[in-house]
């Protein structure tokens, strides 16, 4: 009877081994946007960065346990050189991040940033407060100029955020006091709202988002924008990891999954339900120029990737 009792137990202890052995890892997935703590994990369509993210995340699910949690991109700057199993979506890619951070290939594509004014901020009984800042091609000349001609107007800007190396090095160039910071949660749309009560004049985002926050509104403004010049015409977000044997593996698999993503219509779909038909034929040009494949658009959708 002692034999027995002692097989069972040696069988018991392996088969704990057993599946502790195929536990999956544990892998912390940052987002600075409160709704992606559940998003992810749901059929809800949100956003770009959102529905192109949770369709890479989905996949990773088979090979770790993961864990979103809400961090301000401040933070999330600091946990990603910290923490060996942490990784994010939606990041620029830039040289200085590069040097700290491990990226994978794109995982959305956004038509690129503009500036957000009301409608009255340029145009004054008829004239054109902004007419010898716009070049030919109706394109802001620079944030700088327009700062120096209207010293006394005020950017919005959220904390921690990258526009990419162009206006990045812009904003740089800018006086502090016509700049302010918002940060925490909620202040992307805080932003747009400070716009419409004109506690600030302008602001950058992406047209998406402009489109987005707009449409929670009963009431109608008259809002306008303009691209700058210098900026690029199209911006692309990344996954990022930490720089850790986890990060390189997370990151390979990723672009396996991505690189699948890209001929399938859920991953197309997940960018065009957010845009206008103005927007999709520029959209459609820049699809294939980075993803390197045509838009497709008439294939039969395919929600599962298989990896």
């Amino acid at each position: 009877m002692c034999i027995h009792v002692v097989k069972f137990c040696l069988l018991m202890m392996l088969l704990i081994i057993s599946i502790n052995g195929q536990a999956k890892e544990k892998l912390i997935w940052v987002t600075d946007d409160k709704m992606e703590l559940e998003n992810y994990f749901n059929d809800v369509e949100t956003s770009i960065g959102t529905d192109t993210t949770k369709l890479v995340v989905k996949s990773l699910l088979k090979f770790y346990d993961i864990d979103i949690q809400l961090a301000q991109l401040p933070r999330t700057d600091r946990l990603l050189t910290s923490l060996p199993n942490l990784c994010t979506s939606n990041r620029i890619k830039t040289k200085a991040r590069q040097k700290e951070n491990l990226f994978s290939s794109p995982v959305n594509l956004f038509l690129s940033t503009r500036l957000y004014f009301l409608y009255e901020t340029r145009f004054n009984q008829g004239v054109d407060l902004f007419q010898s800042l716009i070049n030919e091609n109706g394109e802001l000349i620079s944030l700088q100029l327009l700062f120096d001609t209207f010293p006394e107007l005020v950017l919005g800007l959220s904390k921690g955020r990258s526009f990419g190396s162009a206006l990045d090095k812009q904003l740089s160039n800018i006086a502090q006091e016509n700049l302010i910071y918002r940060g925490g949660r909620g202040r992307y749309k805080a932003l747009v709202n400070m716009l419409l009560k004109k506690r600030i004049e302008f602001i950058l985002k992406f047209p998406t988002e402009v489109k987005r926050e707009l449409d929670t509104y009963t009431e109608k403004y008259q809002v306008s924008s303009l691209a700058i010049v210098g900026n690029d015409q199209f911006i692309l977000g990344h996954i990022a990891c930490s720089q850790s044997e986890l990060g390189q593996r997370v990151i390979k698999q990723s672009n396996e999954i991505l690189h699948k993503l890209y001929r399938q219509p859920v991953f197309y779909q997940a960018h065009s339900r957010y845009l206008s038909t103005m927007d999709l034929i520029n959209f459609n040009r820049f699809y294939q120029q980075v993803y390197q494949v045509k838009p497709p658009v008439s294939l039969k959708a395919n929600n599962n990737v298989n990896y």
